[in-house]
């Protein structure tokens, strides 16, 4: 089976981290993988190709010379000319991805954007099966768009073009059910990642300094500066012994950087690799968090590998977190409700002093959370989409 895992643009995000390590365990599962970078013009550092297979051969339409070539052109026509010569560029870069998906023998294309579920509806062939993997922008499209009219027309011709559609929260599947998409043609999978650890519980005692972690890309919803704040007010307020470690990067970083590096328990760790990032987890991290209110989060990895190295989180109850913090009744960190989608730094502050105030209650989620890692095995994760991919082979069959 041959199977073509797309992305619009490396942009360090969740999706395209979910998209890589599904790709990853596909190949290492003796599947034929091909990786598409759609727009390759997008993202211009691309840190997260490292953690690609180097047997998956990675397609980047923008680099390819004969297309690459017209991209440049159409800057440099005249006016004039440029609604045209644009069309033909994006004639040259399809006809190349067509070359591709023939000499590569697709069956199944497995679509991680709304820009290449998009692109590959239109093509509208009966020579492969498009499966659209879910990751919350069709929601934060709606959101973002005033012309509700002109979205729906949008979603509802790609849906007509996507012949499966894999979800993970309750709100993509509302979204499909208010466009009537088959309930037959959709599956509910999670996000997996391939980890494996020695299950020692996370402690802290009183009179220590606790520490706290975010992982995300720094950028607006993810609650960084409510999370800074909530930290020096804990400080000020009541002498607690707080260290705050901010991993990743993104536009937000200068600025958060230039107004809080100076204070000594706030630090900003940059850009960290997924082995950096669980070492950091493993030994400098008592408690986790993510404070997102972002319209479009629905499985946060990072929330993932918080539990796979068994540290609470706090988070509040956007998107599937709640359910990802969940096992058999019990939680592996606070939850912490938004109003209006705005997140109450009184509401951090007070979860953050119960785990000051009961260090065993850090040790006690702290199980919670590698009970709760369970359900998100790279294992079971592939293997839902081997038999799904399988049973779509089989009807093209």
């Amino acid at each position: 089976m041959r199977i073509l895992i797309t992305i619009d643009s490396f942009y360090d995000g969740g999706a395209e981290m979910a998209a890589i390590r599904l790709a990853n365990a596909l190949q290492q599962q003796g599947e034929k993988i091909v990786f598409l970078e759609l727009n390759s013009q997008l993202s211009s550092e691309k840190k997260q190709i490292r953690i690609l297979c180097k047997d998956i051969h990675l397609y980047q339409p923008d680099y390819n010379t004969i297309v690459a070539f017209f991209y440049k052109m159409r800057f440099l026509v005249p006016v004039f000319f440029k609604p045209e010569f644009t069309r033909l560029y994006h004639f040259i870069k399809k006809l190349s991805i067509k070359l591709m998906l023939w000499k590569e023998n697709i069956w199944i294309i497995n679509s991680h954007h709304i820009s290449t579920d998009d692109f590959f509806s239109k093509m509208n062939s009966s020579k492969y099966l498009l499966v659209s993997s879910f990751h919350g922008h069709y929601e934060l499209l709606q959101k973002e768009n005033s012309d509700g009219d002109k979205v729906k027309g949008t979603f509802s011709r790609i849906f007509e073009g996507v012949d499966h559609i894999v979800y993970t929260a309750d709100k993509h599947k509302q979204t499909l059910e208010s466009f009537s998409y088959p309930l037959h043609r959709t599956s509910r999978i999670y996000y997996g990642i391939d980890f494996n650890y020695t299950i020692i519980p996370t402690t802290y005692y009183v009179g220590n300094t606790l520490s706290i972690c975010v992982v995300s890309r720094a950028i607006a919803g993810k609650g960084w500066e409510e999370l800074v704040q909530a930290t020096l007010n804990l400080s000020a307020k009541n002498n607690y012994r707080l260290k705050l470690h901010l991993i990743g990067d993104g536009p937000l970083l200068d600025y958060l950087k230039d107004k809080y590096s100076k204070i000594p328990n706030i630090e900003f760790c940059g850009y960290k690799t997924t082995e950096e990032i669980f070492e950091h987890l493993n030994y400098h991290t008592h408690i986790t968090a993510l404070l997102s209110t972002f319209e479009a989060e629905s499985m946060p990895n990072s929330i993932i590998e918080y539990l796979a190295c068994g540290k609470p989180v706090i988070a509040t109850d956007n998107g599937a977190i709640p359910e990802m913090l969940e096992y058999n009744g019990e939680l592996a960190g606070t939850i912490i409700k938004l109003t209006d989608r705005k997140l109450n730094i009184e509401d951090v502050e007070d979860a953050i002093k119960c785990y000051l105030n009961d260090p065993k209650l850090v040790e006690i989620q702290s199980v919670h959370a590698f009970k709760a890692f369970e359900k998100f095995r790279i294992e079971k994760s592939v293997g839902q989409y081997q038999q799904l991919f399988k049973e779509l082979s089989n009807q093209m069959s």
